[in-house]
């Protein structure tokens, strides 16, 4: 028996180490800006209709079927779940910035997340912050090449990020995909785009959330 399963981790092994580096890739690539923000410049903070957005994009991307013809959740957790998150570093020099929007807005979908990948495989959701936001045109190559590129096949890696530096992401990789994303890089935030590999193609989604008067603003 544990010949036969040495013999099967080879196999497996064998396979990785041979395949094409084009055939390993994640199921798909979701991409949002970070939700609402205060008014005031001084404050780095979410307003409370960004919380509420940050909380509403657990139901809309795990659970609501607004994918596949409305059949399925953009995010299938029990096939292509979320194993890692990438948000902009939310510090310069020591002192928090305004990016760390990104991280707020991605708590609830962490935690939710994080969750359920802890009770299926033991082990938790990767979260990478370790990059300036101005990074964003590097951003893909790190998440396609770096030294967990093999973790990411076949399953789902989550982006939230500034609305102005997301367009610069597809520069390198995905520039043909760009014209296909609607509302890239505008101001509003009701936007999320999927890179989703269909037979070995990237192709591009957009989906829309609700629009911002859709929370309440105390």
């Amino acid at each position: 028996m544990i010949k036969k399963f040495l013999s099967f981790i080879a196999l497996v092994s064998c396979f990785l180490l041979n395949a094409d580096e084009s055939e390993i890739h994640p199921y798909q690539i979701v991409i949002f800006r970070h939700a609402e923000k205060l008014g005031d410049s001084l404050h780095y903070h979410l307003s409370a209709q960004g919380q509420q957005r940050a909380a509403y994009l657990v139901d809309f991307l795990l659970k609501d079927k607004v994918a596949f013809n409305k059949t399925k959740p953009i995010i299938d957790q029990d096939n292509q779940e979320i194993v890692a998150v990438f948000v902009p570093n939310p510090t310069v020099h020591g002192q928090t910035n305004d990016y760390v929007r990104p991280t707020q807005t991605i708590i609830p979908l962490f935690h939710e997340a994080d969750y359920y990948l802890q009770e299926k495989v033991g082990r938790g959701v990767y979260l990478n912050n370790h990059h300036d936001y101005k990074e964003a045109p590097t951003l893909f190559e790190h998440i396609l090449y770096n030294e967990k590129y093999r973790d990411y096949m076949g399953k789902t890696v989550v982006v939230c990020w500034e609305h102005g530096e997301i367009p610069l992401m597809f520069d390198q990789y995905f520039s043909d995909l760009k014209p296909y994303f609607k509302h890239l890089g505008e101001e509003r935030y009701d936007m999320v785009w999927v890179i989703r590999w269909n037979s070995g193609v990237a192709e591009a989604h957009s989906y829309y959330q609700v629009p911002s008067n859709s929370f309440l603003n105390p």
